[in-house]
C-alpha cells in the first residue's frame, strides 16, 4: 500500500489486515493460507518494486518477486495461478511496450519462480512416483480441480450447479470474515470501504487493477468441488484478502478527505473494531478452542500410554479422525518415536510394517471402549 500509493494507505492497510477475523483465526491454525497470504503479498509488492526502470535495487526486488510466487505455487497451486495471472499479463504488456527496459527483471524473476516451483515435481516424484501426481488424490481419488465425472464428489462430478452453490454460500460469508463488521439489510458493511476505493473520486485505475486478483481467485475456485467455508471463514478465497485490504484503505482514506466524512469514520471504526472484536471474532475463537480440545482427547490418550518406537494404526471414518493424530509424525518418519498410520486393514497394514520394522504394534479406533490396544508384533 505504502509503495503503490503512499504511508497512509500502507498503515491502514496493514491496521485492517490486522484485525480482519479470518486472518486473526487463520494464523492459529496449521492451514497454508497463512503462508500462502504472506507469500502472495511480498510477491505483489516486491513486483511492484521490480517494475519500476528507476528502482536502484530492481533486480534484488525481482528475485524476491520470483521466489515468493514460486513459494506460493508449491505451497498451493491452484491459488498461486489465480493471483499471478494478472501480473503475468502486466510483465507480458511491459515487455512488449519497452523490452530492453524490462527484459533482465523479468528474467530473473523468471528463474527465481523457476528455482522454487521445480521443487513440486521434485517432491511429486519422491512421494508419488510421477512428476505430475496430484498427491491430493492419494487420500482422496475425486479431489482435483475440473467439472464432470472424477472431479468432485458423486457419479456426475462437480458441476456449475454445485460451483454457484458454493459461491453462494462463501461469498456472502467473505464479506462477514473480511472486517467481521454488521450486516444490514442483507449488506456486509465490510464491503462498503471497497465499493469506496473502487467509486469514491479520486479515481484510479490502480484500484481497479488491485482487485482482479481477488476476483480471479474467486473465480478459479468455482472449479473446485469443495466449499472453503468453515470455522475460520471461507478460506479458499483468503489470498484475496491483503488486496482488498489496501482497496479498502484507500476508500476510507479518499472518503476522509472531507470534513463530516472524516468525523464520521473516527467515531464508527473504534465502533466497528469493537463490534468485530466481540461479535465476529471471539465467538469462533471460542467454537475453535473447544473443537481443538475435544481432538486433544486422542493425544491424550496416547500420551498416557507411554509408547515406546511404536506404530500405531488409526481406524478413522473421516479424515480429520486420523489428522488429529497424524500431525505428530515426524517429517522424517523414521524419527518418530510413535509412528501413527491409517488403518487400510490387514493387507495395506502388513505392508507397512515391514517398511517399519522392529516397532510395537498399536490399533487405536475412538469408538471403542478400550481405544488402544496392542497388535500383532509384539
Amino acid at each position: 500500500g505504502r509503495d503503490l500509493f503512499n504511508e497512509d494507505v500502507g498503515l491502514l492497510a496493514a491496521l485492517l489486515g490486522a484485525i480482519s477475523p479470518m486472518f486473526v483465526l487463520l494464523n492459529g491454525s496449521l492451514l497454508a493460507h497463512t503462508t500462502t497470504l504472506a507469500e502472495v503479498t511480498i510477491f505483489a509488492w516486491a513486483f511492484v518494486r521490480a517494475r519500476r526502470s528507476t528502482e536502484r535495487r530492481r533486480l534484488i526486488f525481482a528475485v524476491l518477486a520470483g521466489l515468493s510466487i514460486g513459494w506460493a505455487a508449491i505451497t498451493r497451486p491452484w491459488t498461486a495461478a489465480a493471483i499471478g495471472a494478472p501480473f503475468a499479463l502486466i510483465a507480458l504488456r511491459d515487455l512488449f511496450d519497452h523490452p530492453r527496459v524490462h527484459i533482465r527483471a523479468y528474467a530473473v524473476m523468471l528463474i527465481g519462480v523457476l528455482l522454487i516451483a521445480s521443487i513440486l515435481p521434485l517432491y511429486n516424484t519422491l512421494t508419488a512416483g510421477s512428476p505430475t501426481a496430484n498427491t491430493y488424490r492419494l487420500w482422496w481419488p475425486y479431489d482435483s480441480v475440473g467439472f464432470g465425472p472424477g472431479n468432485g464428489r458423486g457419479d456426475e462430478g462437480h458441476t456449475w450447479d454445485k460451483a454457484r452453490l458454493n459461491f453462494n454460500l462463501d461469498f456472502p460469508e467473505l464479506g462477514v470474515m473480511l472486517f467481521g463488521w454488521p450486516v444490514v439489510a442483507g449488506f456486509a458493511l465490510s464491503w462498503l470501504p471497497v465499493l469506496l476505493g473502487l467509486g469514491w473520486p479520486p479515481h484510479d485505475k490502480r484500484d481497479w487493477l488491485l482487485i482482479i486478483p481477488p476476483v480471479l481467485l474467486i473465480a478459479a475456485h468455482l472449479a473446485y468441488w469443495a466449499r472453503g467455508g468453515s470455522l475460520y471463514g471461507p478460506r479458499y478465497y483468503a489470498e484475496a484478502m491483503p488486496f482488498l485490504w489496501i482497496v479498502a484503505a484507500r476508500g476510507l482514506i479518499k472518503l476522509a478527505a472531507a470534513r463530516w466524512p472524516r468525523r464520521l469514520i473516527f467515531a464508527a471504526l473504534p465502533l466497528l473494531i469493537g463490534y468485530s472484536a466481540v461479535f465476529t471474532i471471539e465467538p469462533r475463537l471460542l467454537d475453535g478452542a473447544d473443537r481443538y480440545a475435544r481432538l486433544r482427547v486422542d493425544v491424550d490418550r496416547i500420551a498416557a500410554a507411554r509408547l515406546k518406537h511404536a506404530l500405531v494404526f488409526v481406524r478413522a471414518n473421516y479424515w480429520i479422525d486420523y489428522a488429529s493424530l497424524a500431525w505428530q509424525n515426524a517429517a522424517m518418519l523414521d524419527a518418530s518415536n510413535v509412528l501413527f498410520a491409517y488403518d487400510y486393514g490387514p493387507i495395506s497394514n502388513e505392508v507397512i510394517q515391514q517398511a517399519y520394522p522392529g516397532r510395537r504394534v498399536y490399533y487405536y479406533d475412538r469408538t471403542q471402549s478400550v481405544p488402544l490396544v496392542a497388535g500383532r508384533g509384539q
